[in-house]
């Protein structure tokens, strides 16, 4: 395909990811024009987040790139928070993943990734904060466990 047919295929990709029906279709559009950063953000509207996913080496994506934080969130919302914490320890924004967990309620994980990604000093805070969160929302016994445990590191 020449220039002008793959601005074409483009044009009328962004026409129809413009209607809320219509993006899943403008995907086959911004593919065939090789438009790969229009069929991730169309990926990511028709949450066809596996395409999504697939498209990060096509982006040359590396470090802290947004579409990572965007997979991430995305995950997030869909429930499968496995994923959401891999795509924001490869954006580089671990603290994302430690409050995905947080507002889950899984304390556990919110432990592991605590002490995984903090340094010392910045676990100590993050500690006291979260104890004084957990108080706060009437979870005393784990308020008391997470104190107990983080100030045995």
């Amino acid at each position: 395909m020449n220039q002008a047919e793959l601005l074409i295929l483009k044009k009328w990709g962004d026409f129809l990811f413009r209607i809320d029906s219509k993006a899943d279709e403008a995907i086959e559009h911004y593919m065939a024009a090789h438009a790969y950063i229009h069929v991730f953000e169309a990926a990511l509207k028709c949450k066809r987040l596996s395409l999504a996913s697939s498209l990060i080496n096509e982006l040359g994506c590396k470090g802290a790139h947004p579409a990572y934080m965007k997979l991430g969130h995305n995950f997030a919302r869909a429930g499968n928070f496995n994923e959401a914490e891999n795509y924001f320890h490869e954006g580089n924004q671990p603290l994302n993943a430690i409050n995905l967990y947080i507002k889950a309620g899984i304390w556990d994980k919110v432990d592991i990734l605590a002490r995984k990604y903090l340094s010392e000093d910045e676990l100590d805070v993050f500690s006291r904060r979260f104890t004084d969160y957990l108080e706060g929302s009437g979870h005393l016994n784990r308020a008391k466990q997470t104190l107990l445990s983080n100030h045995a590191v």
